[in-house]
């Protein structure tokens, strides 16, 4: 299962894919990223511990078509008149009540209304956004002055790039109402460039003063705060006295977390809360009465619904999401403390270089099925990681870029480990094909660093000698083409066998061979397995002679020498020619017991054997004289010598 790469610089390459996955962000990443956000805010579900006391009144279909619309001011004093009978806390009109609809006296009577019951915050609609180079240097308007009593002048900010700028006011509620309203806050959301609402300027800097988004508006009124008391630093978070800092990302805004689809909060329609009212008050309805007690001490946010009189706009949950619940998630978030924080790029940037190499390390240590299970393992892990993080700590990690240098890092070092890879394998085989069985080819082509990269080894193992007695004689008075013929039928069935044993076949000289067993595919039995090559080579030589005969061929004896020992094996040559080989002593030894050994016998030294497992009582020792050696003490073994014993294992 584990394999190991020479050639392939893996962390090299998992940190240029974290690097480049890290480039891509901003330009390419990014939007697939705010996918991955959305995704995960619905599989989150509806969130059952939200604020049962946040009711949203819609302004829907039903309430248009009975009512008309705009609702006529008389409607609103009468809404308000019912309204206190029910005791809510408070009131937060979503909606922009900018203009005169019949006469002044009848936005008296509202304002009048307004200020003898329920506390009021009216909904202030900011140009949204605006770049710093596109804004117009200016102050607030005159018609501002009775809003700014809710907010906090700050000149210098006015050119400070992490705050969300507006340069005019385009929905302003009437004077009148203002002067009764107890707070008034910036209702404009700013969707991200897909058009999605995932976050929404909490602080507003406009003309110098900051202006605080509609439900921070009502969360202050609600705690009796000024927004003169609370502590901002830009770009980072947002204090209200007593409670934990509100996270805010780059540009002042507060990423929402989303408690559900669409109805998530208890809701009523305009129209029907009109009709439970009066039913609760003139008829004394059981069922109206009980319908109508979650409003008391709630916090009733107004706004329109209806698709007819303004568009529904996006969020991560549902494509079409109600304007009134999306300031009543705001104003959850913000009485919960149920905030949103995008960790640091940094953060992201080591999750990216962290799994970049693991990723490395999966398709260099790894065969291809097992490390591509890894790194998907890798992927799931992190996958799960970082939702339960945003799910139970409120932490946004970044999934996109992490998994995109995963991906990278392991595709890429498992193809360049591939190509480095085979090119091994083109090495060995080039190396060995010719040399070893096919399956020794097979357990060297799949563990080639084995074999590669060695200039020169020790190695102990055994050699084999073959030889044909008097060759050079037969060769005398016979046509080539059939003494070649027979020559390599020869050869050939001699190679099957020393291959049967798992030996090499290192080199033919002339109708001599060499092999050698142990290596380079080990084998620590190479003594026993040298021996038995070398038996059943004469046993099958014996067998081939009849056919011979029968077709009036050449009669071939051989002799065979085998020894044990250290040499070393390596590949000698020029840059032209290559061969591997080995040398030394051993072999030189193994050589010179062929040559010494009796006509269709197999001669082997002491040490092999010794290492065979065969007794030497049952082999006839001979000594022999070797050049460079001295006189060797060997043992002719048998044709018939412990059949069982020298069989292929």
């Amino acid at each position: 299962m584990l394999r190991l790469a020479r050639h392939v610089p893996g962390p090299l390459v998992a940190a240029a894919w974290a690097t480049l996955a890290l480039a891509l962000s901003p330009l390419v990443l990014e939007d697939l990223e705010l996918r991955v956000y959305d995704l995960r805010q619905r599989l989150q579900g509806a969130d059952a511990v939200r604020r049962a006391d946040i009711v949203v009144v819609n302004i829907d279909e039903a309430t248009t078509e009975a009512l008309g619309w705009p609702l006529p001011r008389a409607r609103w004093v009468e809404w308000f008149g019912c309204l206190g009978a029910f005791e809510p806390k408070q009131v937060g009109f979503d909606l922009f009540l900018t203009h005169h609809l019949c006469s002044p006296g009848d936005d008296t009577l509202l304002a009048a209304t307004m200020g003898q019951g329920t506390p009021t915050v009216l909904a202030v609609g900011l140009a949204l956004p605006e770049s710093l180079s596109a804004r117009l240097p200016q102050g607030p308007e005159p018609a501002d002055s009775l809003l700014l009593r809710w907010w906090e002048p700050h000149p210098e900010l006015q050119a400070d790039p992490r705050i969300t700028h507006s340069h005019r006011v385009e929905e302003r509620p009437l004077a009148v109402l203002v002067e009764q309203a107890a707070g008034a806050g910036n209702a404009a959301v700013d969707p991200d460039r897909d058009g999605v609402i995932r976050r929404l300027p909490l602080v507003t800097e406009y003309g110098g003063y900051l202006v605080p988004s509609f439900s921070l508006a009502m969360m202050l009124e609600q705690e009796g705060v000024a927004f003169s008391q609370c502590a901002f630093v830009p770009g980072a978070t947002f204090t209200i006295p007593g409670r934990p800092p509100i996270p805010l990302d780059a540009s002042s805004r507060m990423i929402l977390r989303y408690n559900g689809p669409p109805g998530t909060f208890r809701s009523f329609g305009l129209f029907q809360l009109f009709d439970l009212m009066e039913r609760a008050i003139i008829d004394h309805d059981a069922v109206a009465l009980r319908e109508l007690e979650s409003l008391r001490g709630a916090l009733l946010i107004v706004g329109v619904t209806d698709a007819a009189q303004m568009d529904l706009p996006a969020t991560p949950v549902h494509p079409r999401f109600p304007g009134p619940e999306i300031q009543a998630t705001a104003l959850d978030n913000l009485m919960r403390s149920h905030h949103t924080r995008r960790l640091a790029f940094g953060w992201e940037a080591a999750a990216a270089l962290a799994l970049a190499l693991l990723g490395a390390l999966a398709g260099l240590r790894l065969r291809p099925a097992p490390g591509a299970m890894l790194a998907l393992l890798l992927a799931i892990a992190y996958v799960i990681g970082v939702f339960l993080l945003g799910a139970r700590a409120g932490l946004w990690l970044g999934t996109v870029v992490p998994l995109v240098a995963l991906a990278g890092s392991y595709g890429t070092n498992v193809t360049l480990e591939r190509l480095a890879r085979e090119k091994e394998q083109r090495l060995v085989k080039d190396a060995f094909g010719k040399y070893v069985s096919p399956g020794a080819l097979k357990q060297l082509l799949d563990d080639p660093a084995s074999v590669l990269g060695r200039r020169g080894e020790k190695k102990e193992i055994t050699i084999l000698f073959s030889d044909v007695k008097g060759f050079s004689a037969l060769c005398e008075g016979h046509e080539p083409d059939p003494l070649l013929t027979q020559l390599n039928e020869y050869l050939s069935e001699m190679t099957d066998i020393v291959f049967s044993h798992g030996g090499a076949v290192d080199k033919f000289m002339g109708d001599g061979l060499m092999a050698f067993f142990g290596h380079p595919v080990s084998a620590p039995d190479h003594a026993r397995r040298a021996v038995a090559a070398g038996l059943q080579m004469q046993r099958r030589l014996i067998e081939l002679r009849r056919t011979w005969e029968t077709e009036k061929r050449l009669d071939f004896h051989i002799r065979i020498g085998i020894n044990s020992g250290e040499v070393i094996a390596g590949s000698m040559g020029g840059g032209r020619k290559m061969d591997y080989t080995v040398f030394g002593r051993s072999v030189n030894l193994a050589q010179r017991l062929e040559s010494g050994c009796d006509v269709d016998g197999v001669l082997v030294s002491g040490d092999t054997l010794s290492r065979a497992g065969i007794d030497p009582v049952t082999a006839t020792a001979k000594t022999i004289t070797a050049k460079n050696i001295g006189e060797v003490t060997a043992y002719q073994v048998s044709i018939d010598t412990d059949r069982t014993q020298h069989t292929r294992s």
